[in-house]
């Protein structure tokens, strides 16, 4: 093959090695992209980096690379005209962006490609975008928002009832009618097993939740998910003041995140590590590991965080009788507490409508 068939071909290639083999898929999107530079292909070039942005979402390493691609194919998509490419680069855009915690670039990216795909008619991706749209808003602590694209991407999915219903009476803090709707869905698999463990988390059925945790951590050993699992075990030794375990645990988990660049879980490992330090009598390592997480969240505008950050330094400075400072951070955590309480009684709001709607 010569010319735009050749660079096809390799892009081809590419995509078909990138779940099984990375290295073998970048190499043939870099020949793809050298030989489209060549002749001026647009196409080929948008093409070849989609396949570059692919292989960095998967081995998850290296974010700020694939929010790179993601940005080269999207431009080449506009220049080529094709509206399917300029979706999937919207949508590229809006994850890795998403995965940095750029919430606001992460959203309007992830919106620039609903009318591309609702033109398609893609039902499909649709429903994806509106997952993702649903984790950066909650993720940017904008509680009221993620349930209106949870509502649209259950709608578009297909979602079953059960596990739409046990979603809705857990963000509503009624675990045990939760419960109840998860054991009746027919979905399994590793984030069911999370969200039942979650469950009994919350209702401090420890051993329980240990018990789907663990359950989770045999679905996702040797995956990228590893370090939520971590995660998950080390909040609850936590909880169980088994702290030395709960350390070696978050302390891995933090090294994990820190390693794929996934902000979202570094904050939660940050949180969970400054309460754990602080607990056993760690302060130095409390003040350092809860500043670091105040920093990430006021980068990030992650609210719920930055609440959580200045609450963990009030409760030290009022350890150490610093009384100026423990009221500074307490006046910050009340008034990113009442802010995030509001939106937080409006999600409740529109779950209550949405059961009544849906047991109706």
């Amino acid at each position: 093959l010569n010319d735009s068939a050749r660079i096809n071909c390799l892009n081809e290639l590419s995509e078909g090695y990138l779940p099984i083999q990375t290295d073998s898929a970048r190499i043939y999107a870099s020949q793809a992209l050298a030989a489209a530079e060549k002749i001026s292909y647009t196409t080929g070039k948008a093409k070849a980096y989609k396949n570059l942005t692919r292989r960095e979402c998967i081995l998850q390493t290296d974010f700020a690379s694939a929010e790179k691609y993601a940005n080269m194919c999207l431009a080449f998509s506009i220049q080529a005209g094709d509206d399917r490419l300029i979706a999937w680069g919207w949508f590229a855009l809006g994850y890795t962006s998403w995965v940095l915690c750029k919430f606001p670039k992460s959203i309007e990216a992830y919106e620039k490609a609903i009318p591309l795909y609702e033109k398609e008619n893609d039902t499909s991706n649709l429903a994806e975008v509106y997952q993702q749209l649903r984790l950066a808003a909650r993720e940017w602590g904008r509680y009221e928002k993620g349930l209106q694209y949870e509502l649209k991407y259950q709608h578009l999915s297909g979602t079953n009832d059960y596990e739409m219903m046990e979603k809705l009476y857990s963000a509503l803090g009624d675990y045990e009618t939760a419960l109840e709707y998860t054991r009746k869905s027919p979905s399994q698999g590793e984030w069911q097993d999370m969200d039942i463990g979650t469950i009994f988390y919350h209702r401090k059925q420890y051993d329980s939740a240990m018990h789907y945790y663990r359950r989770f951590g045999n679905w996702v050993k040797g995956t990228v998910h590893i370090g939520k699992f971590y995660a998950l075990v080390g909040e609850v030794h936590l909880a169980n003041k088994q702290y030395d375990t709960a350390l070696a645990y978050l302390t891995n988990a933090l090294n994990l995140q820190k390693k794929a660049n996934d902000r979202n879980q570094v904050m939660q490992a940050l949180a969970l590590l400054g309460k754990t330090y602080m607990e056993t009598g760690a302060y130095d390592s409390a003040f350092k590991t809860t500043r670091e997480l105040l920093k990430m969240a006021d980068e990030t505008g992650a609210r719920q965080y930055s609440r959580d950050a200045h609450f963990l330094l009030y409760k030290l400075f009022k350890q150490f009788q610093k009384l100026e400072s423990a009221y500074t951070h307490l006046e910050q955590y009340n008034i990113l507490k009442d802010t995030i309480d509001l939106d937080l009684s409006a999600q409740k709001l529109l779950i209550v409508k949405t059961i009544t709607e849906k047991e109706k």
